[in-house]
């Protein structure tokens, strides 16, 4: 039998209009690989990027293919985009690679609001240390006979 997998994401809205201001999403595999995931996903990101509201991007995934993007030749393993809907086509690219630490970014909100620091390396390290994750994971060495 069939399985459907629901893909979540964020959205940031206004509190008196419930406008749109942010959309986060942390791609998947599914918005990675050829098929009907990555072409859902990159319509609902044309739509995105058509509108006013802004878009936050996180791609914590090695393999697959890279979003698209204008002047996409920066090579790195991960990559945070971060777009504003009032200075497009321009946005903001955290490329980084596996040792280092995923740089903080900036959760945007409307034009003068105060927009909080997002610090996702700090968060996940949370995280791993709150759940016991190096007790559950071995990471000793696989040695070869």
């Amino acid at each position: 039998m069939p399985v459907g997998i629901r893909e979540g994401y964020l959205e940031v809205r206004e509190v008196e209009t419930e406008a749109l201001v942010t959309t986060i999403e942390i791609l998947s595999p599914t918005n990675k690989r050829p098929g009907k995931g990555r072409q859902t996903y990159q319509e609902k990101r044309e739509q995105v990027l058509a509108s006013r509201s802004n878009l936050v991007e996180i791609d914590l995934l090695r393999k697959g293919e890279l979003m698209p993007m204008i002047g996409n030749d920066i090579q790195s393993h991960y990559r945070i985009l971060i777009c504003r809907g009032d200075r497009r086509p321009y946005a903001d690219l955290y490329a980084f690679n596996l040792p280092d630490i995923i740089p903080p970014f900036p959760l945007l909100l409307r034009s003068g609001d105060t927009e909080p620091v997002i610090d996702l390396q700090t968060l996940l390290n949370q995280v791993y240390d709150i759940y016991g994750y190096d007790l559950v994971v071995d990471y000793s060495p696989i040695r070869f006979s």
